[in-house]
């Protein structure tokens, strides 16, 4: 099961995990519903940079993204 989480994880966009990271420590400390408007901001914002871009062209033709091993 940890394999099969670590592969998911790596599958990825890497800019995506690191927000994620970051949402992630500030809600250890914040409380998570105060934090959903700027997750909300920070998904969107990642959805339309060059790793947004890159991964729904890859679906669109059916392949890997490049971050992708």
């Amino acid at each position: 099961a940890v394999a099969t989480t670590i592969q998911q994880i790596l599958a990825c966009a890497p800019g995506a995990i690191a927000e994620t990271k970051k949402l992630l420590r500030r809600a250890r400390f914040e409380d998570p519903a105060a934090l959903v408007e700027h997750a909300a901001a920070v998904f969107a914002k990642a959805a339309r940079g060059p790793e947004g871009e890159e991964g729904l062209r890859a679906f669109i033709e059916r392949r890997k993204p490049s971050w992708a091993s």
